[in-house]
Protein backbone atom coordinates (compact mmCIF):
# COMPACT_ATOMS: atom_id res chain seq x y z
CA UNK A 1 0.00 0.00 0.00
CA UNK A 2 2.69 2.57 0.74
CA UNK A 3 4.45 1.73 -2.38
CA UNK A 4 1.20 2.05 -4.72
CA UNK A 5 0.75 5.58 -3.21
CA UNK A 6 4.00 6.37 -3.09
CA UNK A 7 3.95 7.96 0.13
CA UNK A 8 6.37 8.62 3.14
CA UNK A 9 5.29 7.17 6.32
CA UNK A 10 8.36 8.53 8.07
CA UNK A 11 9.41 12.07 9.24
CA UNK A 12 12.95 12.44 11.19
CA UNK A 13 13.12 8.79 11.09
CA UNK A 14 10.10 8.32 13.48
CA UNK A 15 7.88 5.91 12.14
CA UNK A 16 3.95 7.72 11.58
CA UNK A 17 2.37 4.08 11.54
CA UNK A 18 2.14 1.32 13.14
CA UNK A 19 0.22 -1.69 12.48
CA UNK A 20 -0.06 -4.34 15.36
CA UNK A 21 -1.89 -7.75 15.01
CA UNK A 22 -2.32 -10.13 17.51
CA UNK A 23 -4.69 -13.29 16.92
CA UNK A 24 -7.44 -14.26 19.29
CA UNK A 25 -8.50 -17.33 17.53
CA UNK A 26 -8.78 -19.29 14.17
CA UNK A 27 -10.99 -16.63 12.78
CA UNK A 28 -10.21 -14.10 14.89
CA UNK A 29 -7.79 -11.31 14.94
CA UNK A 30 -7.47 -7.71 16.66
CA UNK A 31 -5.70 -4.98 15.01
CA UNK A 32 -4.17 -1.94 16.76
CA UNK A 33 -3.46 0.95 14.26
CA UNK A 34 -1.18 3.57 15.42
CA UNK A 35 -0.82 7.02 13.29
CA UNK A 36 0.27 10.39 13.72
CA UNK A 37 -2.32 13.07 12.79
CA UNK A 38 -0.07 14.63 10.31
CA UNK A 39 0.04 11.58 7.71
CA UNK A 40 -3.91 11.61 7.26
CA UNK A 41 -7.01 12.48 8.24
CA UNK A 42 -10.45 11.01 9.55
CA UNK A 43 -11.80 11.50 5.78
CA UNK A 44 -9.08 9.19 4.88
CA UNK A 45 -9.27 6.00 6.86
CA UNK A 46 -12.35 4.43 5.01
CA UNK A 47 -9.89 4.96 1.59
CA UNK A 48 -7.21 3.25 3.27
CA UNK A 49 -9.05 0.85 4.73
CA UNK A 50 -10.90 -0.11 1.08
CA UNK A 51 -7.08 -0.56 -0.54
CA UNK A 52 -6.17 -2.63 2.56
CA UNK A 53 -9.71 -5.27 1.88
CA UNK A 54 -8.78 -5.02 -1.99
CA UNK A 55 -4.94 -6.58 -1.10
CA UNK A 56 -5.91 -8.94 1.11
CA UNK A 57 -9.26 -10.70 -1.49
CA UNK A 58 -6.25 -10.57 -3.91
CA UNK A 59 -3.83 -12.07 -2.22
CA UNK A 60 -6.19 -14.55 -0.56
CA UNK A 61 -8.15 -15.86 -3.88
CA UNK A 62 -4.59 -15.29 -5.68
CA UNK A 63 -5.57 -12.81 -7.85
CA UNK A 64 -4.23 -9.79 -10.01
CA UNK A 65 -4.47 -6.69 -7.74
CA UNK A 66 -6.70 -3.71 -9.41
CA UNK A 67 -4.99 -0.54 -8.40
CA UNK A 68 -7.64 2.75 -8.44
CA UNK A 69 -6.07 5.76 -10.00
CA UNK A 70 -5.66 8.13 -7.17
CA UNK A 71 -4.56 12.04 -7.01
CA UNK A 72 -1.70 13.20 -5.41
CA UNK A 73 -1.69 14.96 -2.67
CA UNK A 74 0.76 17.25 -4.09
CA UNK A 75 -2.30 18.55 -6.11
CA UNK A 76 -3.61 19.72 -2.99
CA UNK A 77 -0.38 21.48 -2.06
CA UNK A 78 -0.09 23.49 -5.09
CA UNK A 79 -3.62 23.98 -4.81
CA UNK A 80 -3.02 25.70 -1.59
CA UNK A 81 -0.36 27.71 -2.48
CA UNK A 82 -1.86 29.66 -4.96
CA UNK A 83 -4.86 30.60 -2.49
CA UNK A 84 -2.23 31.83 -0.16
CA UNK A 85 -0.66 33.78 -2.43
CA UNK A 86 -4.13 35.68 -3.01
CA UNK A 87 -3.86 37.06 0.60
CA UNK A 88 -7.99 37.40 1.35
CA UNK A 89 -7.75 35.48 4.19
CA UNK A 90 -6.16 37.74 6.88
CA UNK A 91 -8.94 40.57 5.98
CA UNK A 92 -11.62 37.99 6.14
CA UNK A 93 -10.29 36.89 9.33
CA UNK A 94 -9.03 40.16 10.70
CA UNK A 95 -12.90 41.31 9.88
CA UNK A 96 -14.28 38.02 11.52
CA UNK A 97 -12.85 38.71 14.79
CA UNK A 98 -12.68 42.49 15.04
CA UNK A 99 -13.18 43.32 19.13
CA UNK A 100 -12.22 39.79 20.59
CA UNK A 101 -9.36 40.65 22.26
CA UNK A 102 -9.35 37.31 24.82
CA UNK A 103 -10.25 33.99 24.72
CA UNK A 104 -13.94 33.12 26.71
CA UNK A 105 -12.70 31.63 29.87
CA UNK A 106 -13.69 28.37 30.71
CA UNK A 107 -15.49 29.04 34.32
CA UNK A 108 -16.30 25.79 35.22
CA UNK A 109 -12.61 24.83 35.62
CA UNK A 110 -11.08 22.74 38.88
CA UNK A 111 -9.12 25.89 40.97
CA UNK A 112 -5.12 26.36 39.78
CA UNK A 113 -4.52 25.43 43.31
CA UNK A 114 -6.34 21.76 43.32
CA UNK A 115 -5.21 21.15 39.54
CA UNK A 116 -3.11 17.63 39.66
CA UNK A 117 -0.86 15.82 36.85
CA UNK A 118 -2.60 16.19 33.36
CA UNK A 119 -4.44 13.27 31.52
CA UNK A 120 -7.23 13.19 29.12
CA UNK A 121 -10.93 11.04 29.97
CA UNK A 122 -13.89 11.06 27.99
CA UNK A 123 -17.31 10.44 28.85
CA UNK A 124 -20.24 9.78 26.05
CA UNK A 125 -23.84 10.38 25.95
CA UNK A 126 -26.63 9.77 23.68
CA UNK A 127 -29.53 11.77 23.15
CA UNK A 128 -32.78 8.93 22.63
CA UNK A 129 -33.91 7.74 19.93
CA UNK A 130 -37.35 9.64 19.88
CA UNK A 131 -35.07 13.07 20.40
CA UNK A 132 -32.65 12.18 17.57
CA UNK A 133 -36.10 11.74 15.29
CA UNK A 134 -36.75 15.53 16.52
CA UNK A 135 -33.44 16.96 16.16
CA UNK A 136 -33.18 15.25 12.17
CA UNK A 137 -36.89 16.93 11.46
CA UNK A 138 -36.11 20.03 13.19
CA UNK A 139 -32.77 20.36 11.07
CA UNK A 140 -34.24 19.50 7.80
CA UNK A 141 -37.45 22.23 8.51
CA UNK A 142 -35.29 25.29 8.86
CA UNK A 143 -32.79 23.67 6.35
CA UNK A 144 -29.88 23.80 8.83
CA UNK A 145 -27.27 20.88 9.42
CA UNK A 146 -26.81 18.45 12.75
CA UNK A 147 -23.44 20.17 12.45
CA UNK A 148 -24.98 23.53 12.99
CA UNK A 149 -27.15 22.29 15.84
CA UNK A 150 -24.37 21.02 17.44
CA UNK A 151 -22.15 23.87 17.07
CA UNK A 152 -24.92 26.42 18.36
CA UNK A 153 -25.56 24.34 21.52
CA UNK A 154 -21.98 24.39 22.63
CA UNK A 155 -21.76 28.03 22.15
CA UNK A 156 -24.78 29.40 24.33
CA UNK A 157 -23.38 26.72 26.65
CA UNK A 158 -20.16 28.59 26.27
CA UNK A 159 -22.25 32.21 26.80
CA UNK A 160 -24.24 30.61 29.80
CA UNK A 161 -21.06 29.34 31.54
CA UNK A 162 -18.84 32.85 31.23
CA UNK A 163 -21.94 34.91 31.47
CA UNK A 164 -20.52 36.24 28.15
CA UNK A 165 -22.15 37.41 25.16
CA UNK A 166 -19.50 37.29 22.44
CA UNK A 167 -17.83 33.95 22.90
CA UNK A 168 -15.21 32.19 20.61
CA UNK A 169 -14.62 28.58 20.23
CA UNK A 170 -12.94 26.51 17.97
CA UNK A 171 -14.49 24.06 14.99
CA UNK A 172 -12.64 21.41 12.86
CA UNK A 173 -13.87 21.32 9.15
CA UNK A 174 -12.81 18.65 6.43
CA UNK A 175 -10.70 21.26 4.43
CA UNK A 176 -11.33 19.33 1.31
CA UNK A 177 -12.16 22.24 -1.28
CA UNK A 178 -14.79 21.46 -3.49
CA UNK A 179 -13.14 23.43 -6.49
CA UNK A 180 -10.60 20.70 -6.34
CA UNK A 181 -10.76 17.78 -8.67
CA UNK A 182 -10.72 14.39 -7.14
CA UNK A 183 -10.25 16.01 -3.48
CA UNK A 184 -12.91 13.24 -1.83
CA UNK A 185 -10.45 10.55 -2.74
CA UNK A 186 -7.15 11.70 -1.83
CA UNK A 187 -5.44 10.32 0.97
CA UNK A 188 -3.71 13.00 3.34
CA UNK A 189 -3.93 15.64 6.08
CA UNK A 190 -6.70 17.95 5.09
CA UNK A 191 -8.65 18.82 8.31
CA UNK A 192 -8.42 22.47 9.77
CA UNK A 193 -8.99 23.97 13.49
CA UNK A 194 -11.03 27.12 12.20
CA UNK A 195 -12.44 30.08 15.02
CA UNK A 196 -15.75 30.34 15.63
CA UNK A 197 -17.28 33.32 17.01
CA UNK A 198 -21.02 34.01 18.73
CA UNK A 199 -22.45 37.11 19.02
CA UNK A 200 -25.77 36.92 21.26
CA UNK A 201 -27.83 39.77 20.53
CA UNK A 202 -29.93 40.91 23.22
CA UNK A 203 -33.96 39.41 22.65
CA UNK A 204 -32.64 37.54 19.70
CA UNK A 205 -34.81 34.11 19.15
CA UNK A 206 -32.24 31.04 18.84
CA UNK A 207 -33.42 30.16 15.20
CA UNK A 208 -32.12 33.59 14.28
CA UNK A 209 -29.21 33.15 15.50
CA UNK A 210 -28.78 29.38 14.30
CA UNK A 211 -29.28 31.07 11.33
CA UNK A 212 -26.51 33.37 11.29
CA UNK A 213 -24.10 30.94 12.93
CA UNK A 214 -24.73 28.53 10.10
CA UNK A 215 -24.10 31.86 7.46
CA UNK A 216 -20.97 32.47 9.13
CA UNK A 217 -19.85 29.05 8.20
CA UNK A 218 -20.48 29.23 4.80
CA UNK A 219 -18.82 32.39 4.16
CA UNK A 220 -15.64 30.58 6.72
CA UNK A 221 -15.73 27.96 4.07
CA UNK A 222 -14.23 29.61 1.45
CA UNK A 223 -10.79 30.50 3.57
CA UNK A 224 -10.51 27.22 5.62
CA UNK A 225 -7.31 26.41 4.53
CA UNK A 226 -5.93 29.34 6.72
CA UNK A 227 -3.77 27.92 9.13
CA UNK A 228 -4.64 28.60 12.77
CA UNK A 229 -1.41 30.07 13.83
CA UNK A 230 -1.83 32.86 11.11
CA UNK A 231 -5.20 33.13 12.14
CA UNK A 232 -4.16 33.93 15.90
CA UNK A 233 -1.56 36.14 14.44
CA UNK A 234 -4.08 38.11 12.61
CA UNK A 235 -6.21 38.35 15.71
CA UNK A 236 -6.30 40.94 18.29
CA UNK A 237 -5.48 38.39 21.08
CA UNK A 238 -1.89 38.78 22.54
CA UNK A 239 0.49 36.88 20.92
CA UNK A 240 1.21 33.30 23.22
CA UNK A 241 -2.08 33.06 24.29
CA UNK A 242 -4.70 31.03 21.94
CA UNK A 243 -7.81 32.07 21.05
CA UNK A 244 -9.87 29.59 22.29
CA UNK A 245 -10.26 26.71 24.70
CA UNK A 246 -12.39 24.12 23.35
CA UNK A 247 -13.17 22.87 19.89
CA UNK A 248 -16.22 21.08 17.96
CA UNK A 249 -15.63 17.96 16.68
CA UNK A 250 -18.47 16.32 14.24
CA UNK A 251 -17.39 13.31 12.71
CA UNK A 252 -19.59 12.91 9.42
CA UNK A 253 -17.31 11.31 6.82
CA UNK A 254 -19.44 10.81 3.34
CA UNK A 255 -18.06 7.45 3.18
CA UNK A 256 -19.54 4.81 4.60
CA UNK A 257 -17.68 2.46 6.38
CA UNK A 258 -19.41 -0.82 5.32
CA UNK A 259 -18.25 -0.29 2.12
CA UNK A 260 -14.96 -1.54 2.34
CA UNK A 261 -16.43 -5.05 3.45
CA UNK A 262 -15.55 -5.89 -0.28
CA UNK A 263 -15.04 -10.14 0.88
CA UNK A 264 -17.37 -12.01 3.23
CA UNK A 265 -14.29 -13.38 4.63
CA UNK A 266 -13.37 -10.53 6.37
CA UNK A 267 -15.55 -7.88 8.29
CA UNK A 268 -15.05 -5.60 11.08
CA UNK A 269 -16.37 -5.74 13.91
CA UNK A 270 -15.95 -3.31 17.51
CA UNK A 271 -14.52 -0.53 15.56
CA UNK A 272 -13.54 1.76 17.64
CA UNK A 273 -10.70 4.92 18.14
CA UNK A 274 -8.90 6.72 20.97
CA UNK A 275 -8.16 10.20 20.14
CA UNK A 276 -7.29 13.46 21.82
CA UNK A 277 -6.14 16.84 20.98
CA UNK A 278 -4.19 19.42 22.67
CA UNK A 279 -7.49 21.38 24.13
CA UNK A 280 -8.62 20.61 27.30
CA UNK A 281 -12.08 20.39 26.26
CA UNK A 282 -13.00 18.96 23.18
CA UNK A 283 -16.69 18.03 22.25
CA UNK A 284 -17.28 15.02 19.59
CA UNK A 285 -20.69 14.15 18.59
CA UNK A 286 -21.78 12.15 15.42
CA UNK A 287 -25.03 11.48 13.46
CA UNK A 288 -26.90 7.81 14.00
CA UNK A 289 -30.18 6.84 15.30
CA UNK A 290 -28.69 8.19 18.37
CA UNK A 291 -26.96 11.18 18.44
CA UNK A 292 -23.65 10.97 19.89
CA UNK A 293 -22.35 13.93 22.44
CA UNK A 294 -18.64 13.22 23.27
CA UNK A 295 -16.50 14.93 25.67
CA UNK A 296 -12.95 14.47 25.69
CA UNK A 297 -11.33 16.91 28.50
CA UNK A 298 -7.70 17.75 30.41
CA UNK A 299 -8.59 15.99 34.49
CA UNK A 300 -6.34 18.30 35.45
CA UNK A 301 -8.83 21.32 34.58
CA UNK A 302 -12.31 19.59 34.98
CA UNK A 303 -13.44 16.97 37.64
CA UNK A 304 -15.62 14.12 36.25
CA UNK A 305 -18.84 15.59 37.94
CA UNK A 306 -18.53 18.89 36.08
CA UNK A 307 -18.24 17.09 32.51
CA UNK A 308 -21.29 14.66 33.91
CA UNK A 309 -23.28 18.13 34.62
CA UNK A 310 -22.56 19.72 31.16
CA UNK A 311 -23.47 16.70 29.31
CA UNK A 312 -26.73 17.02 31.10
CA UNK A 313 -26.91 20.87 30.13
CA UNK A 314 -25.84 20.08 26.35
CA UNK A 315 -28.77 17.71 26.02
CA UNK A 316 -31.51 19.84 27.47
CA UNK A 317 -30.76 22.83 25.59
CA UNK A 318 -30.47 20.52 22.57
CA UNK A 319 -34.17 19.81 23.09
CA UNK A 320 -35.18 23.18 23.95
CA UNK A 321 -33.82 24.65 21.37
CA UNK A 322 -35.65 21.99 19.25
CA UNK A 323 -38.68 21.85 20.66
CA UNK A 324 -39.10 25.91 20.94
CA UNK A 325 -37.04 27.43 18.49
CA UNK A 326 -38.86 30.69 18.60
CA UNK A 327 -37.84 30.97 22.02
CA UNK A 328 -35.52 34.07 23.25
CA UNK A 329 -31.84 33.00 23.89
CA UNK A 330 -32.13 34.21 27.89
CA UNK A 331 -35.70 32.12 28.20
CA UNK A 332 -33.95 28.39 26.98
CA UNK A 333 -33.15 26.16 29.89
CA UNK A 334 -29.98 24.24 30.65
CA UNK A 335 -30.98 22.50 34.46
CA UNK A 336 -31.89 19.03 33.78
CA UNK A 337 -34.42 17.54 36.03
CA UNK A 338 -32.55 16.10 39.06
CA UNK A 339 -31.00 19.23 39.00
CA UNK A 340 -34.38 20.97 38.84
CA UNK A 341 -35.65 19.12 41.88
CA UNK A 342 -32.35 20.01 43.84
CA UNK A 343 -32.73 23.76 43.47
CA UNK A 344 -36.74 24.00 43.63
CA UNK A 345 -37.77 21.71 45.89
CA UNK A 346 -34.85 19.94 48.06
CA UNK A 347 -32.83 22.83 48.80
CA UNK A 348 -36.30 24.91 49.65
CA UNK A 349 -37.20 22.44 51.99
CA UNK A 350 -36.73 24.72 55.05
CA UNK A 351 -38.83 22.85 57.45
CA UNK A 352 -36.89 21.85 60.61
CA UNK A 353 -37.73 20.99 64.20
CA UNK A 354 -36.20 24.14 65.19
CA UNK A 355 -38.12 26.45 62.75
CA UNK A 356 -40.32 28.19 65.62
CA UNK A 357 -37.06 28.67 67.81
CA UNK A 358 -35.11 31.35 68.33
CA UNK A 359 -31.33 31.73 68.57
CA UNK A 360 -31.43 32.08 72.86
CA UNK A 361 -34.20 29.10 73.06
CA UNK A 362 -31.29 26.96 71.13
CA UNK A 363 -28.60 27.96 72.56
CA UNK A 364 -30.17 27.35 76.35
CA UNK A 365 -31.28 24.04 75.24
CA UNK A 366 -27.37 23.16 74.30
CA UNK A 367 -26.64 24.36 77.49
CA UNK A 368 -28.86 21.76 79.07
CA UNK A 369 -27.79 19.02 77.16
CA UNK A 370 -23.73 19.76 77.64
CA UNK A 371 -23.07 22.47 79.99
CA UNK A 372 -19.32 21.23 80.13
CA UNK A 373 -18.67 21.10 76.66
CA UNK A 374 -16.88 23.86 74.91
CA UNK A 375 -18.73 26.26 73.64
CA UNK A 376 -16.08 28.58 72.13
CA UNK A 377 -12.18 28.48 71.90
CA UNK A 378 -10.31 31.43 70.92
CA UNK A 379 -6.57 31.21 70.49
CA UNK A 380 -5.67 29.35 73.71
CA UNK A 381 -8.85 30.25 75.54
CA UNK A 382 -12.10 28.52 75.95
CA UNK A 383 -15.20 28.42 78.02
CA UNK A 384 -17.68 25.86 78.13
CA UNK A 385 -21.61 26.34 77.93
CA UNK A 386 -22.33 26.89 81.03
CA UNK A 387 -19.56 29.50 81.76
CA UNK A 388 -20.52 31.29 78.90
CA UNK A 389 -24.69 31.27 79.55
CA UNK A 390 -23.76 32.77 83.17
CA UNK A 391 -21.84 35.37 81.64
CA UNK A 392 -24.30 36.19 78.98
CA UNK A 393 -26.87 36.02 81.76
CA UNK A 394 -25.16 38.19 84.15
CA UNK A 395 -24.27 41.24 81.29
CA UNK A 396 -27.95 40.89 79.70
CA UNK A 397 -29.37 41.87 83.20
CA UNK A 398 -26.94 44.82 83.85
CA UNK A 399 -27.84 45.67 80.27
CA UNK A 400 -31.40 45.46 81.11
CA UNK A 401 -31.27 47.96 84.23
CA UNK A 402 -29.51 50.61 82.13
CA UNK A 403 -33.47 50.61 80.25
CA UNK A 404 -32.06 48.13 76.82
CA UNK A 405 -34.74 46.02 75.94
CA UNK A 406 -37.13 45.22 72.84
CA UNK A 407 -36.31 47.82 69.81
CA UNK A 408 -33.35 48.58 71.48
CA UNK A 409 -29.82 48.37 69.37
CA UNK A 410 -26.55 47.93 71.17
CA UNK A 411 -23.15 48.57 69.99
CA UNK A 412 -20.48 46.20 70.38
CA UNK A 413 -17.13 47.69 69.85
CA UNK A 414 -14.52 45.37 70.74
CA UNK A 415 -11.59 43.07 68.51
CA UNK A 416 -12.60 39.48 68.16
CA UNK A 417 -12.74 37.68 71.59
CA UNK A 418 -14.44 35.67 73.96
CA UNK A 419 -16.34 39.13 75.13
CA UNK A 420 -17.30 39.69 71.86
CA UNK A 421 -19.60 36.30 71.61
CA UNK A 422 -20.56 37.08 75.23
CA UNK A 423 -21.41 40.53 74.15
CA UNK A 424 -23.74 39.09 71.42
CA UNK A 425 -25.78 36.42 73.75
CA UNK A 426 -26.06 39.27 76.33
CA UNK A 427 -27.96 41.61 73.63
CA UNK A 428 -30.08 39.11 72.43
CA UNK A 429 -31.18 37.51 75.97
CA UNK A 430 -32.17 41.29 76.80
CA UNK A 431 -34.53 41.20 73.71
CA UNK A 432 -32.13 43.91 72.04
CA UNK A 433 -30.34 43.70 68.09
CA UNK A 434 -26.25 43.92 68.19
CA UNK A 435 -24.31 45.99 66.18
CA UNK A 436 -20.86 45.76 65.44
CA UNK A 437 -18.32 47.78 65.31
CA UNK A 438 -15.22 47.49 63.54
CA UNK A 439 -12.07 49.16 65.86
CA UNK A 440 -10.61 50.57 63.20
CA UNK A 441 -13.33 52.77 61.88
CA UNK A 442 -12.36 56.27 62.33
CA UNK A 443 -13.65 58.68 65.03
CA UNK A 444 -16.81 60.55 64.26
CA UNK A 445 -16.24 64.38 64.81
CA UNK A 446 -18.80 66.78 65.22
CA UNK A 447 -18.85 69.80 63.17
Amino acid sequence: LQAERKQSFQLDKTPLMRLYLLQLSDESYQFVWNFHHILLDGWSLPLVWEDWFNYYHAITEGVDTEVKPTINYSNYIAWLQEQQQQNLAQEFWQNKLSGFESPTPLVVETPLSNRQQSEYQEQVAYLTVEKTKLATEFIRQHQLTMNNLVQGVWGLLLSRYSQENDVVFGATVSGRPPSLPGVESMVGLFINTLPVRLQIAENIDVLSLLKQLQQQQIDSEQFAYSPLVEIQGWSEVPRGTGLFNSIVVFENYPIDSNNVETDAKLTITNSRGIEHTNYPLTIISGPGEQLIIKISYDNSRFDAETITRMLGHFQTLLSAIVENPTLEINQLPILTEPEKQTLLINWNNTETEHQQKTVIQLFTEQVAKTPDAVAVIFENQQITYSELNKKANQLAHHLTSLGIGTDSIVGIYIERSLEMIIGILATLKAGSAYLPIDTEYPIQKNE
